[in-house]
């Protein structure tokens, strides 16, 4: 399991992994640094953000939930630092907030349905089981809404088909506990860009115009890292991003790389941001 917070509740995010009792770590990559949640029997058993741990560790990715995120089962806490059941946890978590959260109910639970997080506009709808969809009940609204559900059309365009408050949210957040669908980023535009030589370059970086980089990063919500260029011929490879003002349509790399990867000045390549 992996995505990026923001397009999905952390908290929410929290409760299901608790929900499969499955052992392992999520990891966040947040802007601030690499955080680390290890689960064990349904519990959070360890948690480090930063300098900050567990219950602490937790209130701080809630105050700011930004990052990719990818759950790895099987792996352990090298050792247990909590031990108390997870809505315990998470309860003296949102007691510290400002204005705490109410706590979610957990999924496929027979108690009302908390609230609807808002999603991100710009995040992008993916139904992963269309025949589960047949075996589920809809209202008027929601059916104008699956209609338009096609792997392409961001929340923002969906929400013009169902003006009335809330219904976008909940069809979304139940599809999504029922693992129905899933929100993506959406993907950043591929450039075409001119290989050349660059100054100062070592094999594996890539030189290219700042504003394509800020372009990217905007569309996507994250940093761009690395790249991933195509040549017309189909070869791939992937290099690491150092934004410059005034390169323009060019993307420089060192002499070494072009001689390795077997291009030439002048070549035209696909280059988009490495996921």
């Amino acid at each position: 399991m992996r995505g990026t917070l923001g397009l999905f509740n952390l908290l929410e995010l929290l409760q299901l992994l608790g929900i499969h009792k499955q052992p392992g770590v999520l990891l966040i990559q947040h802007p601030e640094g690499e955080a680390k949640i290890y689960f064990n029997g349904g519990r959070i058993v360890h948690a480090v953000f930063g300098e900050v741990f567990d219950h602490g560790a937790v209130l701080n990715l809630l105050r700011d939930e930004r990052g990719e995120f990818e759950f790895q089962p099987g792996r352990v806490a090298a050792e247990e630092t909590v031990d108390e059941p997870l809505d315990q946890f998470l309860f003296e978590v949102l007691r510290l907030l400002p204005n705490p959260t109410p706590m979610p109910t957990p999924a496929f639970s027979a108690a009302p349905e908390p609230a609807e997080p808002v999603y991100a506009p710009h995040a992008i709808p993916v139904l992963l089981n269309e025949r589960a969809l047949d075996s589920m009940t809809f209202s008027g609204e929601e059916f104008a809404v699956l209609a338009h559900i096609d792997g392409r059309t961001p929340i923002e365009t969906l929400r013009q088909h169902v003006p009335r408050p809330g219904v976008l949210e909940g069809l979304l957040g139940r599809l999504m506990r029922g693992g129905v669908l899933e929100l993506r980023a959406p993907a950043a535009r591929t450039a075409r860009l001119v290989v050349n030589v660059g100054r100062d370059l070592r094999g594996g970086e890539a030189r290219l115009d700042q504003t394509i980089v800020l372009a990217w990063e905007k569309r996507l919500g994250r940093p761009v890292g690395r790249v991933r260029l195509r040549t017309d011929v189909g070869h791939e490879a992937v290099f690491e991003v150092l934004a410059t003002p005034d390169v323009g349509a060019l993307l420089l790399l060192s002499a070494e790389a072009m001689l390795y990867h077997g291009m030439q000045s002048g070549m035209a390549v696909l280059v988009k941001p490495e996921l």
